[in-house]
């Protein structure tokens, strides 16, 4: 709790690339070099500042697209369909971490990532990265109450679908000529300014102090790393990330992994996200418009754990909305899992919304979290010590 009230009351609100993100980061670091952790980093990166503005360029080449269409005849009519395409293939893979040309083309700013490795007491036979990010997202319109988060994973899919159909009809149009598919195409484009307009409405909104998103998880990482001081595992070298820039599209992540994949290529990887509120899962799979299941190995080892310990009330859940940086860890080809508390709904409670602040923060939840994941760790560990002893 000491962590997540410094993070929200003292540096407040942290968007992502701020300069309040780098106060968090600093104090992470501050707090792992206090701890007596020899091995703290901090390792700069570029960022996008917005979630939003990838998905609004994205809705304006849409609405270009039903401008072109009358051009030219079929010529127009075709590069209509290539930037209503282009327009769905860069939305997809920017919901998906993945290079596109706005990635490179819109203007970023410096972010880091702090890192504090904490060694085994013996020879290092395994690796565990937990993970927390630092940064806090905005208050769109879309995330104040949980109908609209309905609204939200509506206006997902059927931003997706128009510029699916919409590609259809351009294409229809440009092969017969027929100015039925154009008109239809009018109506299909509405959509496209509702989410320009809702994109520029949520850049326009302040920060969250994100107390439970994601201070909870940086501050049970904080008290994870202080107890591996205390308790080092045997066998098993501990990772403690605080990543920036998570809520602009995982950025941290992948930068960390551009860094350390080849040296973390067998480590388990377990995020923390909003772990302060709520009733306490470990996702079996997340994705909006592609699926990332986490690692069987995880997902057995949490079970487990929860089956023997039973207070934690911890079970598998599917998130279906949003995504979290298991995401890229999962995409990589890696060992991950998010560990979350979701509301009656199954949502982050006080997701981006002005009132989640420390108030809002159940100690309780937090305590389940800090036991489940180091159990698992443990888990992890002993795991080791049992080949070991077969071998």
């Amino acid at each position: 709790m000491a962590h997540i009230h410094y993070l929200t009351e003292v540096i407040g609100p942290r968007g992502s690339t701020t300069p309040e993100e780098r106060q968090a980061a600093e104090y992470a670091q501050g707090v792992l070099h206090d701890l007596g952790i020899e091995d703290v980093r901090v390792e700069e990166f570029e960022s996008a500042s917005s979630a939003w503005r990838p998905y609004a360029v994205c809705a304006l080449l849409a609405l270009l697209a039903v401008t072109v269409y009358p051009w030219a005849g079929r010529v127009s009519a075709l590069a209509a369909a290539l930037l209503s395409a282009l327009a769905f293939y860069w939305a997809y893979r920017e919901l998906n971490f993945t290079d596109n040309p706005i990635r490179r083309l819109l203007p970023k700013g410096k972010s880091q990532n702090v890192i504090g490795i904490i060694p085994p007491n013996g020879e290092v036979q395994q690796k565990v990265v937990l993970i927390g990010h630092l940064d806090s997202h905005r208050t769109p319109l879309l995330f104040r109450t949980t109908f609209m988060v309905y609204v939200f994973m509506a206006v997902v899919a059927l931003g997706f679908l128009s510029l699916a159909v919409n590609t259809l009809f351009y294409l229809l149009g440009a092969l017969t000529g027929w100015p039925l598919f154009y008109t239809l195409s009018w109506g299909v484009a509405g959509l496209a300014l509702i989410v320009l307009l809702l994109c520029l409405q949520a850049d326009l909104t302040p920060y969250t102090k994100g107390a439970n998103d994601n201070a909870s998880a940086v501050g049970v990482n904080l008290s994870l790393a202080e107890r591996l001081v205390k308790e080092p595992l045997q066998r098993t070298e501990v990772w403690v990330l605080c990543s920036g820039c998570e809520e602009v599209g995982c950025y941290g992540m992948l930068a960390f992994l551009k860094a350390h994949q080849e040296e973390l290529r067998q480590a388990y990887f377990i995020d923390l996200e909003g772990v302060g509120v709520g009733q306490l899962y470990y996702a079996s799979r997340e994705g909006m418009t592609k699926a990332y299941p986490s690692h069987p190995e995880l997902v057995a080892m949490a079970a487990k754990v929860a089956a023997r310990r039973p207070e934690l009330m911890a079970g598998p859940r599917v998130l279906p909305a949003g995504y979290t940086e298991t995401g890229v860890v999962v995409k990589e080809g890696l060992k991950g899992m998010t560990i979350v508390a979701l509301s009656r709904q199954g949502f982050l409670p006080y997701w981006h919304q002005p009132e989640d602040t420390i108030d809002k923060i159940e100690v309780e939840t937090l305590a389940q979290a800090h036991e489940l994941v180091w159990e698992m760790m443990r888990e992890i560990d002993g795991g080791h010590n049992r080949d070991a002893h077969r071998d």
